[in-house]
């Protein structure tokens, strides 16, 4: 939660300082993105996964080694995206950072398992280390090589990073389970900005910090003293990127070219030859990396060696499959059936965005019918609470009343304050007694359940532009989980821990219904030229 937060407070800062100062992706011929993107999200991803490694995590000797050298490989991937590094300088990094991690943390690739069925594939110690740094940096490239289009590279690495976190659960590795847990978090609060349409890129920064992440995962969980999973399994997870990446530089070296000249051979591309869309690109992709994780996961107690066969089999089908498609493609008409419109601005979702807008008044109706429990509640109890009550009431209409002169911040704080109060007082009165012998505890859930479902349902079908979170929205929920958390872990205050969430309930309601907007997500610049035009003009736009 540490990272998942501070990651969704990071990224919209990133995005309009590299807007401001021009670190944007530009697009050409061989990018599928039309407009300036900024690309300076793996900044956020990795600070937000070094905060909550550094405050939750054990500093043992395996965990400070991979902070190190991700360090490293992060400044690397910082430096090429601000100012540009040539291939040779990038691995140089690459291979130092994983020179670092393997020194100092003894971290090394030995046993490759029973890969053939003839007994276990030990390395060694002469080609232990060249091997290591060889799977690492493979690892690394993998997983920036597919980060080609909107949330590709970032979607493939949570699928990934889950599937580690439910392998070291089983295998009592804590180490490996609290640094995938954080990188996790990290990562989905940048997805939430990084989506099709994408408002930023991860990056170099970004994806060859997770890479490298990823990479050293897989030997921690195979190789150290805890770990007890079999060598083959984080390959077969991590196996459409390091197939991907395998596949494009061999036919670049097969037709003469260099192997890391950027290209358009990789399997989005295929896929987006045949005539998917963007988006529907990336859910297929999605479903192959869901696909092997969920059967490594599976399977993980089979021989490593019907594991590896059954990879290698179906890669080599499923890569001759696509090929034949692409070859092909004029045989198969219903390929051109996938659009480019997205689902927002079909017949049917407007048709339901126009039936969610009556959940506005139903959260209004429901918002006055629990603050009038509240007064009922309130004036129960005792006098005391009935003030405290009483003043909520003329507190939440001067707030919005004097909203726009207001911080934002201030605003929603002081309603979302409100609401733990209101939701404290109406905790304290369960058995006040209403109508028809019904009690306040047996009318509360329900005007909750109802929230949650007006909530959910204007959070799915709303309008575009509608609902767009910013700061002040996920400062206050992430205040709300960490008071649940601390109310559910400390003593004599576990029988609260409900109040947060019917406080959070509260909050997100009244933000629906009177501070919710139709507007549009910035838009990243699209003329390069207006980045040297000077600050003046920069901070106009």
């Amino acid at each position: 939660m540490a990272a998942l937060f501070t990651s969704l407070g990071l990224v919209p800062v990133l995005r309009r300082w590299a807007l401001i100062t021009g670190k944007v992706d530009i697009p050409d011929t061989r990018k599928v993105h039309k407009q300036a993107i900024p690309r300076l999200g793996g900044i956020a991803i990795y600070l937000c996964f070094l905060f909550a490694s550094l405050v939750f995590i054990d500093g043992t000797r395996e965990v400070r080694a991979i902070l190190a050298g991700c360090l490293i490989v992060f400044i690397v991937g910082l430096i090429d995206d601000l100012y540009g590094l040539s291939a040779r300088k990038k691995f140089a990094g690459e291979i130092a950072g994983v020179l670092v991690t393997m020194i100092v943390g003894n971290l090394y690739l030995v046993n490759l398992g029973n890969l053939f069925g003839f007994g276990s594939v030990v390395l060694p110690a002469w080609l232990s280390g060249p091997f290591t740094v060889f799977a690492v940096v493979g690892v690394i490239n993998a997983i920036n090589l597919i980060d080609g289009l909107d949330g590709l590279s970032g979607g493939i690495s949570v699928i990934a990073l889950m599937a580690f976190m439910l392998l070291a659960f089983r295998g009592d590795n804590l180490e490996a389970l609290a640094l995938s847990t954080a990188l996790l978090g990290s990562i989905l609060g940048f997805l939430k900005y990084n989506i099709y349409p994408a408002r930023i890129f991860m990056g170099d920064a970004g994806s060859l910090s997770v890479g490298f992440i990823l990479g050293f995962l897989a030997i921690h969980l195979t190789q150290s003293a805890t770990g007890n999973i079999s060598p083959i399994v984080p390959v077969i997870i991590l196996g459409l990127p390091i197939v991907d990446a395998l596949w494009v530089m061999v036919s670049r070296l097969v037709k003469g070219g260099n192997p890391f000249s950027p290209d358009m051979t990789h399997v989005h591309h295929k896929f987006l030859n045949l005539g998917f869309q963007h988006r529907f690109t990336v859910i297929l992709i999605y479903g192959i990396s869901l696909f092997w994780a969920l059967f490594a996961i599976s399977a993980h107690d089979w021989p490593d060696y019907m594991l590896f066969y059954c990879y290698l089999v179906v890669t080599a089908i499923t890569y001759s499959l696509l090929r034949y498609l692409v070859i092909h493609r004029d045989r198969y008409a219903f390929f051109d059936r996938d659009s480019a419109a997205s689902l927002r601005e079909t017949h049917t979702f407007r048709t339901l965005a126009t039936a969610a807008g009556y959940a506005t008044p139903a959260l209004l109706t429901l918002i006055i019918s629990y603050l009038l429990l509240a007064v009922l509640a309130a004036f129960s109890a005792d006098f005391r609470a009935l003030i405290a009550t009483a003043i909520y009431f003329p507190c939440l209409l001067a707030v919005w009343l004097l909203k726009h002169r207001l911080r934002m911040s201030v605003v929603k704080f002081t309603l979302y304050l409100g609401g733990l109060v209101v939701a404290f007082l109406v905790d304290r009165a369960t058995d006040v007694g209403l109508f028809f012998g019904m009690s306040l505890s047996s009318v509360e859930p329900w005007v909750f359940l109802l929230m949650i479902v007006m909530i959910v349902c204007k959070s799915i079908f709303r309008q575009r532009g509608e609902l767009f979170v910013s700061v002040p929205e996920i400062a206050v929920l992430a205040v709300g989980v960490f008071a649940l958390v601390t109310f559910s872990q400390t003593p004599g205050l576990t029988s609260f821990t409900h109040i947060p969430i019917r406080g959070g309930l509260l909050f997100l309601s009244i933000n629906i219904v009177f501070f919710n907007r139709n507007k549009q997500p910035q838009q990243a610049i699209t003329d390069p030229y207006l980045f040297e035009q000077g600050t003046h003009e920069h901070q106009n736009l």
